[in-house]
């Protein structure tokens, strides 16, 4: 029986498997000629411009950089506060290939946590370079460990040949599959910190570092409604950003390329807040369950528990257009049984719910059971003792009759 519930639970969840799709895509002139904007919690997107054309990132590379090293430096339990000492090997052709440095000098001692502020802020060649060699031991190995952990993302689209975004026609990715390299950084709270840090004085008060979004405000051009954001620029690669901003309580990434322009201004920022303004103007959240709220009920044989309520774990809503109300969604919720047998494996599929509007299907979500539901032999046993004892019961006295029929 556990068997053939399994089996149909799989089945279920292969045609139900989630699928999110907009209810729009926002309509803005950008400078950029590729972007993607989407909704990290709740995977909808708003815009796709050539999502997965190849571009050159360009400094977006260093994304990757800081969040293969910081993970490096985690797996090996190192404190970022302890300090190293920057070698004549970190700054080896940066001056060369015109990179952009943190100003870090041979011989200077300085902080994990520091080199880590010094990637993504000032966008430092010579910080990825350092962090390189003390967490792989050279720049070849790191990145192997780049194009490793893009793998184990699923980003085929996607080669790196240096922790620097320094032009290499082998040096390549989709506006796509940064955002999902930065959607995947950001569940790291180190990460996140240094990301959203406009300005970061380094531990020995030698540097003070200002973030893309910094260099970038003026009278005209507010950046501080961003949360975060990581620029590039290469002839090739043109104006590059990843940018993280918060619409209505939702987090949305945004990423652009090749944005270019003849005039003194910051062509990819303007971009970003051009998408902000028009988000914050034309959309609003609405809240399909909150967290808590009793979702569905089930029997589930061999338990504790004969009747199981599930209850939701976190708040839902979608932001949608400010012409959408809950009144225009549909919402279906479809459980594969409401019959189940313990054991139940935690992140299994409990119900799958579907959002329409105007009859397409704009958003899917899976409801999975957080914890464990183990079994009870004890519970088992009364459960298919006492049928037992009955149909046994039964069969005697039909067969006394019988006998004394006789």
């Amino acid at each position: 029986m556990k068997k053939i519930l399994t089996v149909l639970l799989v089945a279920v969840m292969s045609l139900l498997s989630m699928k999110s799709v907009s209810a729009s895509s926002i309509s803005v002139d950008l400078y950029s000629d590729y972007a993607y904007l989407f909704d990290r919690s709740r995977s909808i997107v708003y815009r796709d411009d050539q999502s997965e054309d190849q571009i050159y990132p360009a400094s977006m590379t260093k994304i990757l950089t800081t969040i293969v090293a910081i993970e490096a430096l985690e797996n090996a339990d190192v404190n970022l506060d302890d300090t190293v000492t920057i070698v004549s090997e970190d700054l080896a052709g940066l001056y060369e290939a015109g990179a952009s440095t943190a100003y870090l000098e041979v011989n200077e001692e300085i902080s994990y946590r520091d080199l880590l502020y010094g990637v993504l802020l000032p966008s430092g060649a010579d910080a990825c370079q350092a962090l390189a060699r003390l967490t792989y031991g050279s720049v070849e190995s790191f990145v192997d460990a780049m194009n490793e952990k893009a793998s184990s993302l699923n980003l085929e689209n996607s080669h790196f040949e240096n922790p620097t975004g320094l032009h290499d026609d082998n040096h390549y990715t989709t506006v796509k599959d940064i955002s999902v390299i930065l959607d995947d950084a950001l569940n790291n709270d180190t990460f996140k910190e240094v990301f959203t840090t406009s300005v970061y004085t380094s531990s020995t008060g030698a540097h003070t570092w200002y973030s893309t979004l910094y260099r970038a405000s003026s009278s005209t051009m507010d950046t501080s409604i961003l949360d975060g954001a990581k620029s590039g620029y290469t002839t090739e690669a043109q104006y590059t950003l990843a940018t993280l901003m918060t619409i209505d309580g939702h987090e949305l990434i945004l990423v652009t390329a090749h944005a270019t322009t003849d005039e003194d201004l910051f062509t990819h920022v303007a971009d970003a807040l051009t998408v902000y303004h028009y988000m914050i103007d034309h959309f609003h959240s609405i809240t399909l369950y909150k967290k808590d709220d009793e979702i569905g009920n089930y029997m589930i044989l061999g338990a504790n528990m004969i009747n199981y309520v599930y209850e939701n774990t976190e708040d839902i809503s979608l932001l949608l257009e400010n012409d959408i109300s809950y009144d225009d969604l549909n919402i279906q919720l479809e459980s594969p049984s409401v019959i189940l047998i313990a054991p139940i494996e935690a992140n299994e599929v409990m119900m799958t719910m579907e959002v329409s509007y105007n009859d397409e299907v704009i958003y899917s979500y899976d409801f999975v059971l957080e914890t464990t539901i183990d079994i009870s032999y004890t519970i088992l046993a009364l459960e298919l003792g006492i049928p037992t004892i009955v149909i046994v019961a039964m069969v005697c006295l039909a067969l006394r009759k019988i006998y004394r029929s006789r």
